[in-house]
């Protein structure tokens, strides 16, 4: 398929790229993001954990290990990661997102979900990509109504992370 090709090429080039700026933190970055479109958890963390060595005020790099994490039910892990980029830095709607997915997924406190996403959805910039938008909005508009309904069931609400 086209995504293998695209997988192949872009490692091809990244290692290369690699090889010639060993200490370029984003290389590592969009190394990871490469292995996550392939959805391998592994390889990405070890590749975020490189990015992080090398600038460790890079609040994206945390966000995505604790997108990972969450992934692999690595969950106080992942909440820590999400946290952190977080505290680097206070507009990061997509870690909010995705504490508030931890929020009602994991610690089922709703109220905190609640908060977080509502201000992910109030706060969202206009260079949020499209796709950011809606994955925010969706996850908004569930959790809204989760919160709203006084529901206790939080299966299948189909949350989505951002990377």
């Amino acid at each position: 398929s086209n995504v293998l090709v695209d997988e192949v090429n872009g490692r091809y080039y990244l290692d290369m790229a690699i090889n010639i700026r060993k200490e370029d933190s984003n290389l590592y970055y969009k190394l990871a993001k490469l292995d996550l479109s392939i959805e391998n958890y592994e390889d990405a963390s070890i590749n975020l954990e490189k990015a992080i060595s090398l600038d460790p005020e890079n609040g994206n790099y945390y966000r995505t290990l604790g997108a990972i994490h969450f992934e692999l039910e690595n969950y106080e892990e992942g909440i820590e990661n999400t946290r952190y980029a977080y505290k680097l830095n206070e507009n990061d709607v997509l870690a909010l997102n995705n504490a508030a997915i931890f929020y009602v997924n994991v610690d089922r406190d709703v109220y905190r979900a609640y908060d977080n996403i509502t201000s992910a959805f109030e706060d969202m910039p206009l260079s949020v990509s499209e796709e950011n938008k809606e994955i925010i909005i969706g996850n908004y508009n569930k959790i809204k109504s989760l919160y709203e309904s006084g529901d206790e069931d939080y299966t299948d609400m189909d949350l989505k992370l951002i990377y």
